[in-house]
């Protein structure tokens, strides 16, 4: 009997578990959650506007942003909500908890990426106006790849696992070779073309979200 379900959703309580623990201990405004619920559109409608080119999506980027601008909470956020209400139009199935599993953990890896940037920026401030820039563009090629390598081993890697509990009952070391095997070129087709569109967002994404947060003060980081 396969159990695909039960994995599925045990896999998703379980992440949710440990992001409402830490969720319910931080006062979150209203005006943070509709900042999330228009992310998250814009993640949405990335992924439809590319429906006829499979792997080349933007949402993957928009989601690794959104945790690097915002934080923790709202990348993980973002990633599960745009997984859920984006496959309303691409299909639901036992697939959807692990991709709305995987997902937030991109969010989340864009989040604790933004944490460490930042204290990197706050060290550059006193620094020349050259010096500054050049941190800029070292800053934006460590995005770019860190979120393409996120994508093609970890995303890559649970959704390709998840596909042989989804498949079969009884599982060996084999079937999650050959699942690796046949889903590299696909994660290498997602993985470039989220380092394509990181390149060519994060500037732009950035310096939005840090105007919403000088302006309005949401999402001020924790220290750590």
């Amino acid at each position: 009997m396969k159990n695909y379900y039960l994995y599925g959703c045990f896999l998703l309580l379980l992440a949710y578990g440990i992001f409402l623990k830490k969720f319910e201990r931080k006062n979150m405004s209203s005006g943070e959650l509709v900042v999330i619920a228009v992310m998250s559109a814009l993640a949405v409608l990335g992924r439809s506007m590319f429906f006829m080119l499979p792997s080349v999506k933007p949402m993957s980027a928009i989601v690794i942003l959104t945790g690097i601008g915002f934080g923790i909470e709202a990348g993980f956020l973002t990633g599960t909500v745009v997984a859920f209400v984006s496959n309303f139009f691409f299909g639901q199935g036992p697939w959807t908890p692990w991709q709305m599993f995987t997902y937030g953990i991109l969010g989340i890896i864009g989040g604790f990426l933004g944490e460490k940037l930042s204290i990197e920026r706050k060290n550059q401030k006193k620094e020349p106006w050259r010096q500054q820039e050049k941190q800029r563009r070292r800053e934006k090629w460590i995005v770019v790849l860190v979120g393409s390598l996120s994508v093609m081993l970890i995303y890559g890697g649970i959704m390709d696992a998840a596909s042989v509990l989804m498949t079969y009952s009884k599982w060996n070391a084999g079937m999650f070779l050959a699942a690796a095997s046949a889903g590299l070129p696909v994660n290498l087709i997602h993985g470039g073309s989220t380092a394509f569109f990181l390149f060519f967002l994060e500037e732009p994404f950035r310096k939005k979200m840090e105007r919403i947060k000088k302006k309005y003060g949401y999402f001020q980081r924790e220290k750590i």
